[in-house]
């Protein structure tokens, strides 16, 4: 039995769920891994139900894009961990995860956001998040038809929605078009 495909779940309020490796572990395996963390604030979803309480965390093999693992800490945890579950089972790539179409607003896409956020060459993403000195900026490539989202409010906390300072291009990784009102950072 593959016990890496198992998930796990501990119901706390939000829930916390996992599956796969997690980052120490991939590395304590000698596997070269991307890893890459989005807050809830950044997921639509979870500003209409106005619950942005948690995060998810993908780890993905950075020469195959192969999803390794992935961690959740938000509500209904639980019930989000079942595609990062098939994607460690069958060996999917975050490419994968991004080309499967997701019912928007829901908080299942938050596995394809993280997804998005760990391929730098991704043209379907619908904004990747930064963080530049405390002044968050939503990424999208021109030719995506997306740049009209620039009336999103996706305030994001003071940590910020992702947890790295990987900015992301467009198809050939070229800087996408910058929608300086898409994010702004949190005032409490």
């Amino acid at each position: 039995m593959d016990y890496l495909s198992v998930p796990g779940c501990i119901f706390t309020h939000p829930q916390a769920a996992k599956v796969g490796l997690t980052e120490v572990e991939a590395t304590a395996a000698g596997l070269n891994c991307t890893c890459r963390t989005l807050e809830l604030s950044a997921i639509p979803k979870a500003k209409l139900i106005n619950d942005t309480r948690g995060l998810i965390k993908m780890v993905a093999e950075t020469e195959t894009g192969r999803v390794l693992g992935v961690s959740i800490l938000a509500p209904g945890g639980g019930d989000l961990i079942h595609e990062a579950t098939l994607a460690v089972k069958f060996k999917l790539t975050v490419d994968d995860l991004i080309d499967t179409v997701h019912v928007f607003p829901t908080l299942s896409e938050s596995i394809k956001l993280v997804a998005q956020s760990i391929d730098a060459t991704s043209r379907n993403y619908l904004a990747a998040l930064i963080r530049s000195d405390n002044v968050y900026s939503g990424i999208l490539p021109a030719e995506s038809g997306l740049a009209g989202l620039s009336h999103l409010d996706l305030r994001a906390s003071s940590a910020g929605p992702a947890r790295d300072n990987t900015a992301i291009g467009g198809p050939d990784n070229t800087p996408g078009k910058t929608v300086k009102s898409a994010l702004r950072p949190s005032r409490n």
